[in-house]
């Protein structure tokens, strides 16, 4: 062989070589010659995804909702999640949000050591930065759970999916079964919410409401504000009067500012927060002397900027009064706490016994309309006109 021919052949070996390293893992992948060279063509619009429809069939196949997306622990659920868990019941259709090629499917094991320890994911790849990812979590230990979820995947790498195919059957074992659902885009998670479609997004509400009629949101950050507030009560039989609400002006029914809100809980009635949060504080207020010396501030941090406080006026003198209410506290300090948790029994101990509420924002106290949500702000003014029937309000800024 001539010295020019050999020079070719060595060359030959070392591109195809070189080819061959990189492109034999991305075939094995399904992620064949990176993002530069992923086309759909003519398939779908893959410039932007913004119409993304849900994963179920119906609604009845989800049996639970324990929470949503979120970078903060300062949302409903009070812990970052970045994904959404559909609980979904034994042998439901799992449906592709939305198109794309399948790009990996992985078979994963966690160990000896956890009771969700096999798993299977399959990413779905939308374009060139954006990938859609169904995590089947049958909840289970045993290897025969984990090739019988295998078998119910019905798409393979390479598989081109329709927005609403199915991808496979969903194998409920343990009780927390559930798909986990995330999108993925520049190698970040990211808010689901950009990606719906308003029809799926009013979907993905429907769904949540089903649960939790009181979250307002799909997804949850440090911007989220804070103003799906709910009632502290559970139902206005628990409630004994109404004496004042919210006022920053004198020019409302009770003629004086009062920067928060007084419900007089029954005695042994429950006290439920309002917002999410985490307990920053549980004080002792001792005035010194007088019917009212003796009160107890719970103090919520919700982010940052706002917190919700709970006063427990007792109305009491007698140390053993505010001993008997802090045993009937159920947080802690230091906890974080669910909106609607429990925060403690109520002990009246006379009839001015009532529970102060307010939000403080920077060191100020503004409206609590603007943090209450709809539903809570109609069940608050239903509250006052059961006991006040002349009052239009329940928060009053002077405004009309």
């Amino acid at each position: 062989m001539k010295k020019k021919g050999v020079v070719i052949l060595i060359i030959s070996v070392i591109v195809i070589g070189i080819s061959g390293y990189f492109i034999i893992p991305k075939l094995l992948e399904g992620d064949l010659f990176g993002d530069e060279f992923f086309d759909p063509g003519t398939r779908y619009d893959w410039d932007r995804l913004d119409y993304m429809d849900v994963i179920f069939e119906n609604e009845s196949d989800i049996y639970t909702v324990n929470g949503a997306w979120s970078t903060t622990k300062s949302c409903p659920w009070v812990r970052a999640h970045l994904g959404f868990d559909f609980a979904l019941v034994n042998n439901s259709k799992v449906l592709a949000a939305a198109p794309g090629q399948v790009s990996h499917i992985r078979l994963m094991d966690w160990g000896n050591e956890t009771e969700n320890r096999y798993m299977i994911g399959v990413s779905i790849r939308f374009n060139d930065s954006v990938y859609v990812n169904y995590g089947f979590e049958p909840w289970t230990i045993d290897i025969n759970d984990h090739e019988h979820q295998q078998r119910l995947i019905n798409v393979s790498i390479g598989d081109w999916v329709e927005t609403g195919q199915e991808i496979g059957r969903f194998l409920q074992i343990g009780h927390g079964a559930h798909i986990h659902f995330d999108v993925i885009e520049d190698d970040v998670r990211t808010r689901l919410d950009l990606y719906y479609s308003s029809a799926g997004y009013d979907r993905m509400m429907d769904l949540v409401h089903i649960w939790h009629p009181e979250w307002p949101y799909l997804c949850y950050d440090e911007n989220t504000p804070l103003d799906y507030v709910n009632t502290t009560f559970s139902s206005i039989l628990n409630i004994n009067n109404v004496t004042k609400g919210y006022s920053n002006t004198t020019d409302c029914p009770w003629g004086s500012i009062h920067l928060g809100f007084d419900f007089y809980f029954k005695d042994n009635n429950r006290i439920y927060s309002a917002a999410p949060g985490l307990v920053k504080s549980i004080n002792v207020i001792d005035r010194g002397s007088g019917s009212d010396q003796y009160a107890i501030n719970i103090t919520i941090q919700f982010n940052d900027e706002i917190q919700c406080e709970y006063i427990f006026e007792l109305w009491t003198s007698n140390i053993n009064d505010v001993n008997a209410q802090m045993s009937d506290i159920f947080i802690t300090e230091g906890e974080w706490i669910m909106l609607g948790w429990g925060i403690g029994d109520f002990n009246q101990v006379n009839i001015d016994s009532h529970v102060h509420f307010a939000i403080r924002e920077k060191g100020e106290y503004p409206p609590l309309t603007k943090y209450f949500s709809t539903t809570a702000s109609n069940i608050m003014l239903n509250l006052v006109k059961t006991f006040n029937s002349s009052w239009n309000f329940w928060c009053y800024t002077g405004q009309p």
